[in-house]
Formats: C-alpha cells, structure tokens, sequence
C-alpha cells in the first residue's frame, strides 16, 4: 500500500519542476486527481498496518505528517498559488519517501 503511495507521489512530484501551470485546467486536474488519490490512500495504508507499526512512534508521525501535508495540497491548488503548490509537494515528497524506505516496499 505505502508503494501505491509512492508511486502516486510520482506522478505528483512531476508538477514539482517547473512549477505547475495552474491556469491550465489539465495540469490542475491532474494535480487534483492524483492528491485525492493519495489522500483515499493515506487512512488506508495507515489502517491495514499491523498493529505493533501502528503503535510506532516513527510511522504516526510520518503518516500525521502526510495527511496534513496532502490536505494542504488541495487549497493551494485551488488558490492557483504554484509556490504553495510545490512547497508542499516536496514536504510531502520527503514524507513519503520516508515512509516508503522505513515502512514500504
């Protein structure tokens, strides 16, 4: 599930460089399917864990992380701001990739 995850991510991080053209509805609708994607796989991946991960300190944080992250993701998109949009794209890039190399794969 955290590659599933992962490999949403990489699709999202595409828009990282250059920033995103977010008069272009396709580049925004891109970018919105793919972060409701990763925001359905968030409470998932977390939920099917075992337990014993669950408990684990590292990965609430990590998973905390990028639910806030992921969340944040969506207004920016909608304010058009493509700053906001590729900051949070890497905070949410290093999240998953931590969690990808600690818990995934």
């Amino acid at each position: 599930c955290i590659t599933d995850m992962n490999t949403v991510m990489d699709r999202l991080f595409m828009f990282r460089r250059p920033a995103p053209e977010l008069d272009n509805a396709d580049v925004r609708a891109a970018i919105a399917t793919d972060t409701v994607a990763y925001q359905k796989l968030v409470p998932l991946c977390r939920a099917i864990a075992p337990a014993e991960i669950q408990n684990d300190i590292e990965f609430v944080r990590l998973f905390d992380g990028a639910e806030a992250s992921v969340a944040s993701l969506m207004p920016a998109l909608e304010a058009r701001d493509a700053e906001a949009v590729v900051n949070v794209l890497r905070e949410l890039r290093s999240l998953d990739r931590i969690l990808f190399f600690r818990f995934g794969g």
